[in-house]
């Protein structure tokens, strides 16, 4: 991503993010304000008109118990009980039966219909209708079910085996039936049901069809937002609805739930396909509906009543709810879109002004970079970026300086290594030549000496015989001196042929070829596993051969010699350690000990050229290692060294 983007990103980032955070709190916030309030609200309106409908039937109640203890019904019923006084309990349902049957048959107009539809009693019950225009119809019984007294010519005469008047009479206390819409009076019916009692003994039934308008009206009174989804409706538990307002319609789905439900509170659901907020609450009476579902009270009759409850909900559309919400959001996007607009261009415009300077500095440097540092970077004002490239510039201009610089002390390098390299390969063909040229002459003498030793040697005396012997001995140490001098000229010529080099299998073969050679002598070892490194095999050879030679001769003389090569790491490199427990050497000329042909101990004692640890130290050092050692006298002596090229 190039940097006027990544610009144009940083610009929208600290613009739109904060407005962005502070539209997603405030609507976050907000919307569950505002949804709070609206629960509240449709839980509490569901509250008070639950509570008032039911105040409104108990009203109800109330007119009908007023009503069942007026002294004329009171008296009346007391009177139509008599004529069971002296009759059996077969007689007096034969005598209900017959009067039924004719009833029935006359169409509502026989003798004893006529007489009670005209009785006082009946009409006391059209006059008191006459002054509630919400009761329907009304209905007196004696205690045997017989009808007494009514507003309405009814279609039976025999009331005893109606569940309504077997509950009220049994139990003596009052009984409220829903009977749901009745299209004839187009308003909902309510039965309220009470016995008629004197003396505390039920005498009779009392029953007022009520058309509860005033229900209806009380919910059409009640304010709802205007628009499509807001309603409130009352219904029923077995999911009738039975009155409703707003523009639900009179078939609702989804509803059934909270209907048969019961109980109170607030939930969320989708009614006619459009998300709502309800707020439901129980009506607080006791009802009983006509049903055929499973389970109800069956009456003599064949009628089923079930309890049932009522249920006010109020509904409102979350879409009207969250309308003020949703059309800030679209104000907040609207101000967002600007911002964003005006963002890009300030930020094209900024990112025009400094972003070009930045590309001609990146130009240059990579002008610069590949080589060509008599670039100049163009400079076009005295502002940061402007000092930035003549910084630049003075850079590239250091730069070819110090690259000249470097150039000539190259040269002059490279003539002088040219030069080292001439002299070392002198040195080297005068190493060979002088050792040749010395070895004849040696090899002449040692012959020579040799020959008068087998031809004279009877008549020389003995001392004759010594300067012989010496004179032999010491061109045998001069060879080994001139045969130690190529070698350590050979450790530090040639190139290094670097591989993999097994140290632990090398150090061991080393001490058993040692063990071959001397079995009489008794010597342990121990070399640890693994101990593996980068380097040439020859010369690496060479190391471990000088140093366990050194250590198989200064234990000479232990008769409990021990030998061991380890390694330790440490301050993040691989110290190598072979260690003894020979005659050992003072500290104090340490500093002789890898130099060539400097001896620490006696020819006699330990023959040899002391040039060995000096070859061994120019192989580890051209190794890019490092090596020294730690002893005491009588003590043993451990070498250290380091090999950087770990396997």
């Amino acid at each position: 991503m190039s940097l006027n983007y990544r610009l144009i990103l940083l610009f929208l980032l600290v613009s739109l993010l904060p407005v962005g955070i502070i539209s997603l709190v405030y609507h976050s916030h907000a919307q569950e304000d505002l949804r709070r309030a609206i629960e509240h609200t449709v839980y509490t309106t569901a509250i008070e008109k639950s509570a008032s409908i039911g105040h409104m039937i108990k009203s109800m109640v109330d007119e009908t118990k007023r009503l069942a203890r007026q002294e004329k019904i009171i008296q009346t019923a007391i009177q139509a009980n008599r004529r069971y006084a002296d009759k059996s309990t077969v007689e007096i349902q034969d005598e209900i039966k017959k009067i039924d049957t004719d009833w029935i048959n006359s169409r509502r107009t026989s003798t004893v219909a006529n007489a009670i539809f005209n009785s006082p009693l009946s009409k006391f019950l059209r006059l008191h209708k006459g002054t509630n225009n919400q009761i329907g119809e009304i209905l007196v019984t004696d205690k045997q079910g017989a009808a007494i007294g009514m507003t309405k010519r009814l279609s039976d005469y025999f009331q005893a085996d109606e569940q309504w008047w077997s509950h009220s009479f049994e139990s003596g206390t009052e009984f409220i039936d829903d009977r749901g819409p009745d299209l004839s009076v187009g308003a909902i019916v309510m039965g309220v049901v009470t016995p008629i009692q004197k003396d505390g003994k039920n005498i009779g039934i009392l029953k007022i069809n009520y058309r509860v308008q005033e229900i209806v009206d009380t919910i059409s009174s009640t304010s709802v937002l205007p628009g499509e989804g807001n309603f409130i409706l009352l219904g029923e538990s077995h999911g009738n609805i039975l009155a409703y307002t707003g523009e639900i319609g009179p078939k609702v789905e989804n509803i059934e739930g909270i209907l048969t439900a019961g109980g109170g509170g607030v939930m969320e659901g989708e009614v006619n396909g459009i998300l709502t907020i309800m707020g439901h609450q129980p009506v607080p009476v006791e009802l009983y509906r006509r049903v055929t579902s499973p389970g109800a009270i069956k009456g003599i009759s064949g009628e089923k009543w079930a309890p049932t409850s009522w249920q006010l909900i109020v509904g409102v559309s979350q879409g009207q709810v969250f309308a003020p919400i949703n059309d800030l959001k679209k104000h907040f996007l609207s101000v967002a879109l600007t911002v964003l607009v005006v963002v890009i261009i300030m930020a094209i415009i900024v990112g025009n002004s400094f972003i070009r300077p930045i590309q001609r500095i990146s130009a240059g440097a990579i002008q610069i970079g590949s080589g060509d540092l008599e670039y100049q970077i163009p400079v076009h004002s005295s502002n940061e970026l402007g000092q930035l490239s003549n910084t630049f510039n003075k850079m590239a201009q250091q730069l070819k300086a110090s690259r000249d610089q470097i150039n000539e002390q190259f040269s002059d390098l490279k003539e002088a290594f040219e030069e080292l390299e001439a002299a070392n390969r002198e040195l080297e063909t005068f190493s060979y030549s002088a050792a040749h040229n010395l070895r004849s002459p040696l090899r002449a003498m040692n012959g020579f000496s040799s020959m008068l030793m087998d031809e004279y040697g009877d008549k020389l005396d003995e001392t004759g015989q010594k300067y012989i012997q010496r004179l032999q001995e010491n061109c045998m140490e001069m060879s080994q001196g001139i045969e130690g001098f190529l070698r350590l000229t050979r450790a530090t010529q040639g190139g290094i042929d670097r591989q993999p080099v097994d140290l632990s299998a090398m150090a061991i073969a080393i001490l058993e070829q040692h063990r071959i050679n001397e079995p009489q002598r008794q010597v342990t070892w121990h070399v640890a596993d693994n101990l593996a490194t980068i380097g040439d095999h020859d010369l690496l050879k060479n190391v471990l051969a000088n140093l366990l030679d050194n250590a198989w001769k200064f234990t000479g003389d232990r008769v409990d010699a021990h030998i061991s090569l380890i390694a330790e790491e440490g301050d993040g490199e691989r110290v190598y350690r072979l260690s003894d427990n020979g005659v050992g050497f003072d500290m104090s000329y340490a500093d002789k000990l890898f130099k060539p042909f400097q001896r620490l101990h006696g020819f006699a004692e330990f023959p040899g050229l002391s040039i060995n640890l000096a070859i061994t130290q120019r192989i580890i050092a051209r190794h890019g290692g490092r090596i020294w050692a730690e002893s005491k006298p009588e003590k043993g002596a451990t070498f250290f060294f380091t090999l950087p090229g770990r396997k």
